[in-house]
């Protein structure tokens, strides 16, 4: 990565964590569990939505429920847009065997959480990659290239699309290996936040937190933020969210303001 942009990224990081009220309080607990844990959350400033893997909630600030669904297994990250919930959907292409695993993003009514609609991304995965997160901003979708546990890249992949899901860009990100890719997408203060459990590939090591890349993808710096399994901007505050399972196998989701990111860069 040249210094210059990696200079950038940290100066446009930097900038971000001056401004941004807060509307909600600093930890929100989702008032329903899941039966998997948690994969991605997203906010209009109204409502949050979290996606359990095979269960979507949206929740009022507070975390009061205000609707539920069954979806499809394996339901990743998810992001909010014109009153629509969009899901990365892969179907367990990494976690089951056997049988055909359609790649897609599926479109649910914000409101009622009803499915509207479907958009195939077989042709963008073809049968080495995944789709299980998604972010959008000024115009464009933008999900990640997911792998297998046992496929070792040292870059990331993002791939940006219009809204009916034509591929416009790929941006390959110098990040180091990461299990599995990247887990969760989400725009802030005008940066992308990019979750991850991090890797050993034997050479290196990633820790897990987020990377925080510019608009301009000129360049990603690594941050200690818990963003593996959710991030998301609410009225302008960066919140991460994670997931703990309860003892009668359920899973508790909770989402934790982070006021001054810059506390987790190492």
């Amino acid at each position: 990565m040249k210094t210059r942009s990696l200079l950038a990224s940290l100066v446009l990081f930097l900038s971000i964590v001056s401004g941004g009220s807060r509307a909600c309080a600093e930890t929100i607990v989702c008032g329903e569990t899941g039966p998997k844990h948690l994969q991605g959350v997203d906010s209009d400033g109204s409502s949050i939505w979290w996606s359990f893997t095979a269960k979507l909630v949206r929740t009022d600030l507070t975390g009061a429920v205000l609707a539920t669904a069954e979806v499809q297994y394996h339901s990743g990250d998810l992001c909010v847009h014109n009153g629509e919930v969009y899901v990365a959907t892969d179907h367990g292409r990494f976690s089951q065997s056997g049988g055909r695993y359609p790649q897609e993003v599926r479109v649910y009514d914000g409101a009622t959480l009803k499915l509207k609609r479907k958009y195939s991304l077989d042709d963008v995965c073809g049968e080495k990659y995944a789709m299980s997160n998604i972010t959008y901003a000024n115009g464009r979708f933008y999900l990640s290239l997911g792998l297998d546990a046992t496929t070792v890249e040292r870059t990331n992949t993002i791939v940006e699309f219009t809204p009916s899901f034509d591929e416009v860009a790929r941006h390959v990100l110098p990040t180091g290996y990461c299990t599995y890719g990247l887990q969760t997408l989400a725009w802030h203060g005008g940066n992308l936040y990019l979750g991850n459990y991090g890797g050993t590939d034997g050479d290196d090591t990633v820790t897990g937190g987020a990377f925080v890349c510019d608009a301009a993808f000129g360049g990603c710096i690594h941050t200690e933020l818990p963003a593996s399994e959710g991030v998301m901007s609410v009225t302008g505050v960066l919140y991460t969210a994670s997931s703990a399972q309860q003892k009668d196998g359920t899973w508790k989701a909770t989402a934790v303001s982070r006021p001054n990111p810059c506390d987790y860069v190492p």
